[in-house]
């Protein structure tokens, strides 16, 4: 497993304050009073008028089932990822449920969507193996389970579930600023290793001709890949600091010393300097 290192954490850290998870809840569709909220940390957070109000974007038509889904109301945002069970043991021969995060209204989300999604397929996979969700005392179950994830995600980033016969681990990843448009001049330079399964075909075709002298456009002159599609790469590689970019020039200047270097010789002070 990869640690952030002390600047990265630092830079998490920021990055959580930014969008911290207010409130998780848990919902579900009951057989006869329809979707209700089943258990949610802190209690009472989201009232029932107000889930009633977006029951429908929560506990959501099969269309949109196993898809993140982002709400944004005046005060708050939520995030879920609705996933139905078939199986004719339960009433009407399915269980429908939504885990959802809340936030305010203005936080940027997008870095806690697979955060939800990965909590979300744990929780289904807790229910076909022991029955979790469905055995009853569901809130009973879920509450401290629920109040280590909101604690963690929001203070350390990242939280380990072991409940039950099935373990998983949570993180949030780390934001990145938008990386600056790349041009044909540029030289990109690996600043780690490139591991080229991880990539896709097209930035494994282009990757062999960075060299650390190869400018953009000759790169995609010797891989026949367009100039486009290539720029695009690149600047994915510098988004997750794989690569850096200098400039052509840095490569193409020629220097030369002045008749001043003769000054050296006869200078016991600029020696002792040197």
């Amino acid at each position: 497993m990869m640690h952030l290192d002390s600047v990265e954490h630092k830079s998490l850290v920021c990055n959580l304050k930014d969008s911290l998870i207010r409130c998780i809840f848990f919902c579900e569709f009951h057989p006869t009073a329809g979707p209700i909220i089943s258990c949610q940390v802190p209690e009472n957070y989201i009232s029932k008028e107000l889930f009633d109000s977006i029951s429908v974007y929560i506990i959501t038509k099969p269309e949109l089932q196993r898809s993140t889904i982002t709400v944004t109301l005046e005060q708050y945002k939520v995030l879920g990822f609705p996933i139905r069970i078939d199986n004719k043991k339960y009433a009407r021969n399915a269980f429908h449920f939504n885990l959802c995060f809340v936030y305010d209204s203005d936080a940027r989300t997008v870095q806690y969507e697979h955060v939800v999604t990965k909590f979300s397929e744990y929780l289904m996979a807790m229910e076909i193996e022991i029955e979790f969700l469905s055995s009853g005392s569901t809130c009973a179950k879920l509450t401290p389970i629920l109040n280590q994830v909101l604690t963690d995600l929001n203070t350390k980033g990242e939280c380990a579930l072991t409940e039950g016969p099935i373990a998983t681990h949570l993180k949030v990843c780390r934001l990145r600023s938008d990386p600056s448009p790349v041009f044909d001049h540029q030289v990109p330079v690996f600043i780690k290793e490139f591991p080229p399964h991880q990539w896709d075909l097209t930035t494994q075709q282009v990757t062999p001709y960075i060299d650390g002298f190869n400018h953009v456009a000759r790169i995609a002159a010797l891989s026949d890949v367009d100039n486009n599609l290539v720029k695009a790469c690149v600047q994915n590689l510098v988004y997750y600091g794989v690569v850096a970019l200098v400039p052509l020039f840095q490569y193409g200047n020629v220097y030369c010393s002045t008749p001043k270097l003769r000054t050296l010789a006869h200078d016991p002070e600029l020696q002792v300097i040197l």
